[in-house]
C-alpha cells in the first residue's frame, strides 16, 4: 500500500479499528491494481469538511467525488455528468473540502 497524501494520513478515526477496517475493505474493493492508491479510498477521506455533514450533504459529497474520479478530475465533465453547472461544482468542492490530489482545489 502506498503512503496516502498528508491530509489523508491525519484523518480522525472516531470509529477506531472498525472504521479503519471498513475503509480498507472499501479501498480493496475499489482498487484496480496491486496497490491501494489515494483514489481508492472512500470519498469521505478525500474531503475535509469544516463541520459535520447531514446525510444529504454526505451523499452529495460522495457523488461529486465519484464523478470527479470517473472523469479524471475534470470538473467540467464531472459537473455535466451530475447535471449541475461548473460554478456549482466549484462551490461544492470548496464547501466540502474535496481534495483529490495536490493540484485539486
Amino acid at each position: 500500500m502506498t503512503r496516502p497524501p498528508a491530509d489523508q494520513s491525519r484523518a480522525p478515526w472516531p470509529g477506531n479499528v472498525g472504521q479503519l477496517d471498513g475503509c480498507l475493505r472499501y479501498a480493496e474493493a475499489h482498487s484496480t491494481g496491486p496497490q491501494i492508491e489515494a483514489t481508492d479510498l472512500p470519498p469521505s477521506l478525500l474531503c475535509q469538511s469544516q463541520r459535520p455533514l447531514s446525510t444529504w450533504e454526505s451523499t452529495e459529497r460522495d457523488l461529486i467525488v465519484q464523478a470527479l474520479l470517473d472523469h479524471g478530475g475534470d470538473k467540467s465533465k464531472a459537473a455535466r455528468s451530475l447535471g449541475i453547472s461548473r460554478a456549482t461544482i466549484y462551490r461544492k468542492i470548496t464547501a466540502y473540502g474535496i481534495r483529490l490530489g495536490p493540484e485539486s482545489g
